[in-house]
């Protein structure tokens, strides 16, 4: 018996619909359709690259920064939501 979820997905290096072409684009892209045809309903939860291959301390402090108020967004529409139409779970790749 296959027991549909609601699925929250993030991949905080490339989401799956990313206009550039690569692996985690595609990894990402694979999870997903393996979930759905697993009878689930996924839903990109954000496509906020958490990713940098850049260092330093600003740069890091900008990206954090921006992880927060994603983090904050997703979190008040979550709230906003049915508890019936709320994600049971959240993948992150």
């Amino acid at each position: 018996m296959t027991i549909s979820r609601r699925i929250a997905f993030f991949a905080p290096i490339k989401p799956p619909d990313h206009p550039i072409p690569s692996g985690d684009r595609l990894i990402a892209g694979n999870l997903v359709d393996a979930m759905k045809l697993g009878g689930h309903k996924v839903k990109l939860a954000s496509r906020y690259i958490c990713y940098s291959k850049r260092s330093g301390q600003e740069h890091l402090e900008t990206r954090k920064s921006g992880a927060l108020k994603e983090a904050d967004r997703i979190i008040g529409k979550f709230e906003k939501l049915l508890a019936r139409n709320r994600p049971e779970l959240w993948l992150t790749y």
